[in-house]
C-alpha cells in the first residue's frame, strides 16, 4: 500500500471580508477547477467553494497563482511565498478604493499561520482518524471545497486540494501548532511519512501542474501556460481584467490553432502560414499573438534534461526551451515540462 505523503508548505494567507467577492473578482480571472469545460465567475461561488485561479498583471502576464476558499465571513487566498509583497499590495490598493466607494472590504496578511498537506489515495483515511467536522461529512467533502474544522483540538481551515495532482488535504492552522499536530498526524497512521519539496516536485511534475518562477512568471500569459481555462466566460464577456487584451487575443489564436487542426495533418510550414492568414483575418495584433505554449516532454530512457535547455526538432531547429524537469518513477524516464513554438506543439511532434 502507498504511504501517503505528509508536506509542511509556509505560504502566506490573505483575508478579505463583507465586500469581498467584487474586490476579488476586478483582480483575477476566476473559473471552476472541475474541468475547463465548467467555468464561473469568483462572485458566482457558494460558501466552503474554493477554485484555483490567476492574478494577472497589464502586459497579461502571471503574477501568481492562488487558491481561493469562500467562507461566511471571509476568503481565504493562498499563494506562493515569493509572491507575497507584490499580491498584498494590489489587494490593499483595490481595498483602499472599494472603501472610498463605501464598501466595507478589510485585507490582512496572516503572518502566524502555515500549510500542512495530506496527500495520496488513502488522504481521506489518513484525515478521518484527526478531524473533528462538525458542519459536513469529511467522507463526502467535495473535491475543491473548503470547511472550519478541529484537529485535535486546533482551529483549523481544511481544504480538499494539493499541489500533487492526487486526492488529498491541506490544512491551514496556527504556526504555533503546527510540529504538535505535525506528529500527531505521524502518530495516528502507519500510511502516513513526512515527504519534502523534492517528493512535490516530482508529483507536480507528473501530473502537469506548474510552479511559479519555472513554468510561469509575469513574462507568461495563462494561454502560453496552457491555463486559458482560468479565464472565466464573463472575464472574456466584458474584458476588464488586467491584460484583458492580450489574453483575448492570445485564446482566439488557439482557437485558430485548433481549427486548422482539425482540417487534417499539415507541415509545420503550412500550419505557420495559415495561423499568420487566419490571425490577419480576424484582425489580431502582432504584439498580442500567441507564439509559443507550454507542453509536457517524455524524454527517451536514460535522457535528462535541465532549465534552461533548448528544445530542438528532428531538423535540428530550435523550437523552444525546457523551463523544468525530474526523474518521473510512475514512468521510469525523464519528463518535463517546455515552451514550443505554436507549430510544435501539437502532440506527436518531434
Amino acid at each position: 500500500m502507498l504511504c501517503q505523503p505528509l508536506l509542511h508548505v509556509s505560504w502566506p494567507l490573505f483575508w478579505t471580508s463583507l465586500e469581498r467577492d467584487k474586490l476579488f473578482d476586478s483582480l483575477s480571472n476566476s473559473a471552476s477547477a472541475f474541468s475547463p469545460g465548467a467555468l464561473l465567475c469568483f462572485s458566482g461561488l457558494l460558501e466552503t467553494e474554493s477554485r484555483f485561479t490567476l492574478f494577472t498583471n497589464e502586459q497579461g502576464g502571471i503574477e501568481d497563482d492562488v487558491i481561493v476558499a469562500v467562507h461566511r465571513d471571509f476568503l481565504l487566498i493562498i499563494g506562493n511565498a515569493c509572491n507575497k509583497s507584490k499580491i498584498l499590495s494590489r489587494l490593499d490598493a483595490e481595498a483602499a478604493e472599494a472603501r472610498g466607494r463605501g464598501q466595507a472590504v478589510t485585507v490582512e496578511a496572516v503572518e502566524d499561520y502555515t500549510l500542512l498537506s495530506v496527500q495520496g489515495p488513502q488522504a481521506m483515511d489518513v484525515m478521518s482518524r484527526a478531524v473533528n467536522l462538525s458542519n459536513a461529512d469529511l467522507v463526502r467533502m467535495p473535491f475543491m471545497s473548503s470547511y472550519l474544522c478541529s484537529v485535535e483540538g486546533v482551529a483549523c481551515v481544511l481544504t480538499r486540494c494539493g499541489f500533487s495532482g492526487e486526492d488529498g488535504f491541506e490544512i491551514s492552522l496556527p504556526a504555533s501548532e503546527a510540529t504538535r499536530i505535525f506528529s500527531i498526524l505521524l502518530e495516528k497512521s502507519s500510511l502516513l511519512r513526512p515527504a519534502g519539496v523534492g517528493a512535490r516536485d516530482t508529483l507536480r511534475q507528473e501530473a502537469g501542474l506548474c510552479q511559479f518562477d519555472l513554468d510561469i512568471d509575469e513574462q507568461t500569459t495563462p494561454v502560453e501556460a496552457a491555463l486559458g481555462w482560468t479565464v472565466g466566460r464573463r472575464r472574456r464577456q466584458e474584458a476588464n481584467f488586467p491584460g484583458a487584451a492580450r489574453i483575448l487575443a492570445q485564446l482566439a489564436q488557439q482557437q485558430l490553432l485548433q481549427n486548422q487542426t482539425r482540417k487534417g495533418p499539415a507541415s509545420v510550414d503550412a500550419l505557420q502560414k495559415a495561423l499568420a492568414a487566419e490571425a490577419e483575418k480576424a484582425g489580431l495584433r502582432q504584439e498580442n499573438r500567441l507564439r509559443r505554449k507550454r507542453v509536457g516532454l517524455c524524454l527517451p530512457a536514460g535522457g535528462g534534461s535541465s532549465k534552461g535547455v533548448t528544445v530542438r526538432e528532428e531538423g535540428g531547429k530550435n523550437v523552444g526551451i525546457v523551463t523544468s524537469s525530474c526523474f518521473a518513477p510512475s514512468l521510469q524516464r525523464t519528463i518535463g515540462m517546455a515552451y514550443l513554438d505554436l507549430p510544435y506543439t501539437l502532440v506527436g511532434s518531434r
